[in-house]
């Protein structure tokens, strides 16, 4: 969840558009998900929710490839 987030500043995206990236979770939830992140603190994640943030990852690195 740290690395989302940081790739998310690195690409500009405000809170609406990371939780849409990450399946539109509770505005709650998601603050919730950051708080812990920052703290590293122990949260769990849905399979849906790593499934996108892997795929973001994904992208953050084939952006990155040299071509």
């Amino acid at each position: 969840m740290r690395t989302f987030l940081a790739i998310a500043d690195l690409w500009g995206l405000h809170d609406m558009q990371r939780r849409l990236v990450l399946g539109y979770p509770s505005q709650s939830t998601y603050h919730g998900w950051c708080k812990c992140a920052r703290e590293h603190g122990g949260f769990t994640l849905d399979v849906d929710v790593l499934m996108r943030i892997s795929a973001v990852l994904g992208i953050h690195q084939a952006l990155a490839a040299p071509f």
